[in-house]
């Protein structure tokens, strides 16, 4: 099953994820329109299943994927760690960063206007605790906004 195509600003680049039937497999691939061709960006596969927090799943929702500013970096999240972060991958020069990493989870993540911030809801402080950061989108530090114990629910306004 293949989720829709998102594309960039200009229209340069495209990108989709792919899962298999049974759930075990998951690509993550750039599409070249012009030629009808496509590259693997990212393949995970897992005997039990792939899912979670940001991912796809058998239900057919999307999951967090996206490009920043430059047109040519995209946004997702993995499991490839054995909890689902935050990563960058650069279409042009193929270089992959992870930009969360812990024995934590991603739950949600939001991208500001000028894509240059995520707004990410984590369990970062406990497994039953949602906790909300700010972070920019190359990477860095996690700023804290609300990680007093609890179940957080945050949503970014409008104007943010």
């Amino acid at each position: 099953m293949a989720q829709s195509p998102i594309y960039n600003q200009d229209g340069s680049f495209a990108i989709t994820e792919i899962r298999s039937q049974d759930n075990k497999d998951r690509w993550l691939i750039s599409l070249n329109l012009q030629k009808g061709t496509f590259t693997e960006i990212e393949h995970q596969h897992d005997e039990a299943w792939i899912g979670g927090p940001g991912i796809p799943s058998y239900s057919f929702d999307s999951g967090t994927l996206g490009f920043l500013s430059d047109n040519q970096t995209i946004y997702f999240q993995s499991e490839a760690t054995g909890y689902s972060h935050l990563y960058t991958y650069n279409l042009k020069s193929k270089k992959k960063l992870q930009i969360t990493r812990g024995n934590w989870e991603v739950r949600d993540v939001v991208l500001s206007k000028d894509k240059k911030t995520f707004y990410l809801t984590t369990n970062t402080t406990h497994p039953g605790n949602r906790n909300y950061y700010k972070l920019p989108s190359s990477g860095g530090v996690l700023e804290p906004i609300l990680i007093k114990d609890g179940a957080h629910e945050a949503i970014l306004s409008p104007d943010e």
